[in-house]
Parts: C-alpha cells; sequence; structure tokens
C-alpha cells in the first residue's frame, strides 16, 4: 500500500470525525480506494479550471495511495504529467497507476459513463458550482477563490463516499450553485454577474496574516493566483513546516519539511506585487518589534481561542478570522469594535476547558503526573529517557517508537507525537485535527474575504458569521448574525479598550 510518510496526522483527522473509527479498518479502506480525476481540453483552457484541477490534486493526494489522473481530448497527456509530478511531490510513493474508480471527481465540459459516483465541480467567477449529474464548466475569468473552493466541495463528497457508513450525514451534495459574495444558493446560469477578479489593479491596504499553517496555506494559495495584487502583507509565524503538518499544508511538499513556514509562503508569492514583510515570530512580538500597534486589516488563522483574543486585545481595525473544527469550518468578520461583536465575543470563557499542563498528562496515559509536568512547561524542560519509558507503558506503545523525541521540550513532544498523530489516543476536542479539505477551505474565503472587504464588493452587508459544513450536503442558510454580550465579560464592553480602540482610530 503505498500510504504516505504522514499518514499518522492523516489517521488522527479521521479519528475526529468518523464513528466507531478503526485504524486498520480506516487503512484497508483507503488501500481499497481508487479515486479518479478527470479533466478535458476545456478545463485546462481556463484559469479557474487550472486553479480548481490544481486544488483537487493538492486535496486528494495528501489522503489517498491510489489516484487515477484521466485527461480527455487533444493536448491534455502534457498536463497529466505536472499532475503526476505534483501528487508525487506530495506523496513519492502514491500509486498513479490504477484504472478501476472508486468514485471520481470530474472539471471540464465532458460527460463521463462510470459505475461509480461521479462528482461534477466547476466554478464560474464567485460561484461555485456543482452536480452529482452533468458537467458544470469553468468560467473564464482569473478569480481563484470559487474555483479552489469547489475542489474541497469535490474531495468532501469523495470522503463522504468512502466513508458513508461511519458518517452522521453522508449523503452526497446534487446540483447546487453557491455565490461566495453572499454565501446564497442560486439558479445557476449562464455567467456570474460579480465583479471579476484580474480585470484591474488591486491595492491592499495594510494587511497582516498571523498563522501560516493550514488556514494560512490556503490563504497563500489564493493571494497567489491573482497577478494584479499589490500592498504591504506582513507574514507572521514562528514555526517550521514538519512532516505531519504536510497532511493539509496545501502549500507543502515532502522537500519542504524544516524550512520555516515564512520562507515557504515567500516562495508561494516570489512572483507576486505584494510588498512582503515575512516575520519569524508571534503576534506580541511581531507588534513589540514593530512598535506601532497600528494595524489597518488583520486575518486571524491561529489554531486557538487564547491566541485569538490576544489578538482582539491588541486593538487592529479591522479582523477577518476563519476557523476549523469537527463539524463546520467558518468566516467571522469584525469590523467595528465599538459597535459589533468583536472576535473575544466568538470565544467566550467555557466551563470544562482543561489546563494545558492536564490535557498533556492525560494524552501522555499519565493524568496523575499533572503536577510535574505543570512544573516541566513553566520551566520549558525537556522529556527525558525516563519519561519516555513511562510515556511508552502508559499508552502501551513500542519503545521504539518515541526514543527519536528524548530530550524535546514537553511542549515540542506533545507537538509532535500527540498533535502528530504517533500516538492515538482518545480524541480531544480542544486540538482537533481537521481534514484537509475543511483547512483549505477555511484559508480560501479568508482570502476572498480580504478581497471582497478591501474592493467593496458586497452592496449589502452580510452577517458576521458564515459556517459550513463540508461532512454533509450544502445547507441553504449559512450566514448568522452574533450579537455583543448582554454582560460586560468582553474585552470590548470594557471602557478603557473602547477608549484606547477610539484613540487609535
Amino acid at each position: 500500500m503505498a500510504l504516505a510518510n504522514f499518514f499518522d496526522k492523516s489517521a488522527l483527522a479521521a479519528s475526529y470525525v468518523l464513528s466507531n473509527y478503526d485504524r486498520s479498518d480506516f487503512e484497508r479502506r483507503l488501500g481499497e480506494s481508487n479515486v479518479e480525476i478527470v479533466y478535458d481540453y476545456a478545463a485546462i483552457s481556463s484559469n479557474e479550471g487550472k486553479a480548481t484541477l490544481e486544488m483537487t490534486i493538492k486535496l486528494l493526494a495528501r489522503m489517498y495511495p491510489n489516484l487515477i489522473i484521466t485527461g480527455i481530448g487533444i493536448d491534455v497527456d502534457t498536463y497529466r504529467v505536472q499532475l503526476e509530478g505534483m501528487a508525487q511531490g506530495i506523496n513519492p510513493h502514491i500509486d498513479l497507476s490504477n484504472d478501476q474508480p472508486t468514485a471520481s471527481v470530474c472539471i471540464g465540459n465532458t460527460a463521463i459513463e462510470r459505475d461509480v459516483p461521479v462528482f461534477y465541480i466547476g466554478s464560474d467567477n464567485w460561484a461555485i458550482n456543482f452536480s452529482d449529474a452533468k458537467p458544470v464548466g469553468s468560467g473564464l475569468s482569473e478569480n481563484p477563490f470559487a474555483a479552489g473552493a469547489v475542489a474541497c466541495y469535490g474531495a468532501a463528497n469523495i470522503f463522504r463516499h468512502v466513508f458513508k457508513d461511519q458518517l452522521k450525514n453522508s449523503q452526497y451534495d446534487t446540483d447546487f450553485s453557491l455565490s461566495l459574495l453572499d454565501y446564497e444558493l442560486k439558479e445557476r446560469s449562464g455567467s456570474d454577474n460579480g465583479s471579476s477578479i484580474g480585470k484591474k489593479k488591486i491595492c491592499l491596504k495594510e494587511t497582516a496574516l498571523i498563522g501560516l499553517g493550514a488556514i494560512g496555506n490556503g490563504t497563500i494559495w489564493a493571494l497567489s493566483k491573482i497577478a494584479l495584487l499589490e500592498g504591504t502583507v506582513y507574514l507572521i509565524d514562528p514555526e517550521e513546516v514538519e512532516l505531519s503538518n504536510i497532511q493539509r499544508y496545501v502549500l507543502a511538499n515532502q522537500g519542504d519539511i524544516e524550512k520555516y513556514k515564512t520562507d515557504l509562503v515567500m516562495t508561494q508569492l516570489e512572483n507576486s506585487r505584494l510588498t512582503l514583510v515575512p516575520h519569524r515570530g508571534d503576534w506580541a512580538d511581531f507588534l513589540n518589534n514593530r512598535g506601532n500597534w497600528k494595524v489597518d486589516m488583520v486575518l486571524v488563522a491561529v489554531d486557538s481561542a487564547e491566541h485569538r483574543i490576544s489578538i482582539q486585545a491588541s486593538l487592529p481595525k479591522h479582523i477577518i478570522n476563519a476557523w476549523t473544527q469537527s463539524d463546520d469550518l467558518g468566516i467571522s468578520r469584525h469590523f467595528d469594535f465599538e459597535k459589533d461583536a468583536c472576535l473575544g465575543c466568538l470565544y467566550p470563557p467555557a466551563a470544562g476547558i482543561k489546563s494545558e499542563s492536564l490535557l498533556m498528562a492525560e494524552s501522555f496515559g499519565l493524568p496523575h503526573e499533572e503536577v510535574l509536568i505543570r512544573q516541566m512547561l513553566y520551566n520549558n524542560d525537556t522529556i527525558d529517557e525516563k519519561w519516555i519509558s513511562k510515556i511508552a507503558e502508559a499508552k502501551s506503545m513500542p519503545l521504539e517508537a518515541l526514543v527519536p523525541y528524548v530530550n524535546a521540550p514537553v511542549r515540542d513532544f506533545y507537538s509532535k507525537v500527540v498533535c502528530g498523530g504517533i500516538m492515538l489516543g482518545e480524541v480531544n476536542k480542544q486540538a482537533e485535527t481537521p481534514m484537509a479539505f475543511q483547512s483549505a477551505l477555511a484559508g480560501i474565503l479568508l482570502a476572498a474575504e480580504l478581497i471582497i472587504e478591501n474592493e467593496n464588493l458586497r452592496l449589502t452587508p452580510l452577517e458576521n458569521v458564515t459556517k459550513l459544513d463540508l461532512l454533509s450536503p450544502v445547507k441553504e442558510f449559512l450566514n448568522e448574525m452574533v450579537l455583543k454580550p448582554s454582560s460586560s465579560r468582553c474585552i470590548c464592553q470594557d471602557d478603557d479598550f473602547r477608549k484606547r480602540y477610539q484613540s487609535k482610530y
């Protein structure tokens, strides 16, 4: 079987969303799945079609060890070689030799006949187009947002097919068209009349992207597709790419392991007109180095409520936030700290949240050692051989699986061994690992919201939160309004914070 060398993280991600999860059964199903990607000349003659095809390969090659890449029509063979190379860069062991698909995703204008489910995906400017019955084609604009987003819907429907008996609402999507300008389902028309990207120069206001992980990768992928994009963008992340990250970082290949994430995204944007300012540190470190805490637009792609609240506390003028969790993903918009719900309003303190030390102690199978682990965190101590032996015994794991992490700082050990999927234990809802198609969609939508807001493309403002669930059929109502809390517990109700925001802007 040609499972990727980051398969442990893929297994961990699946364990959050599949009922009656069993690792051996999960491996078997993947090994028996031959996923086909079909495209025609029309698809590779369109910028939107090529973007959809690229993102489809990037997502499916991260999960499935067997892919079938089928080109239909003239002048498609050379492009297939490129697509195969892209898949092999993600998983060098991937098997591309199969010819009997278990499900197919099809991009372009050509209908195909298969004895298995076929999902037709495409876009038209800002509109996602999907059908389980007939081709939907690809538009001729240079807009990458719906084109990338629909690939996430295609990958999600493949996943629902392969694991349909382990998902609570696994029906496939049927025909739908969804506009990213208002997130409303529409009847498909001849063309999407929304403002097109690529026809004129776009000048971004000063923007900071905080977090260059899975969501940030999706954001950068989308922004890199816009040729006439200018302005200053700060790229903020302190970490390096790890092997386990490849499971859902759509920009990362095998050769990117141990690169700083800032370097990874700078490479993706090397042909961009943007003025890029990378920072290998966190948001607090960036602000302290910068000295000026005024930032017009902040894109939030971090992985914890704590980080989001600290970002809001620094009082950027405008915030767009993206998130993923096991049952949905979404975007929230925070453009007026005084009047609207702030980012902190979405993440109120919750009862029953475990401390970092208890979370780690339970993950290690050593809840009675929580006090010692708390001390280790405070001192930034390393995990020595004695701890490795205790953890291996408690988790009934072979000692040799943990030996490579001897002398790693305790947080690094937790990140690589537990969050990295090497140690699969009980699902921890405080540290969920998303599927690749969930993270990519959240990142693409974050980039889309930036452009929509910058260019004032919405004539009517939306509710401040949009939620989507890729593990069930698309819903009719995706937007909702979150109001400021009636209590004074949030910082946006605090007079000192409100006065400081007024004085800044």
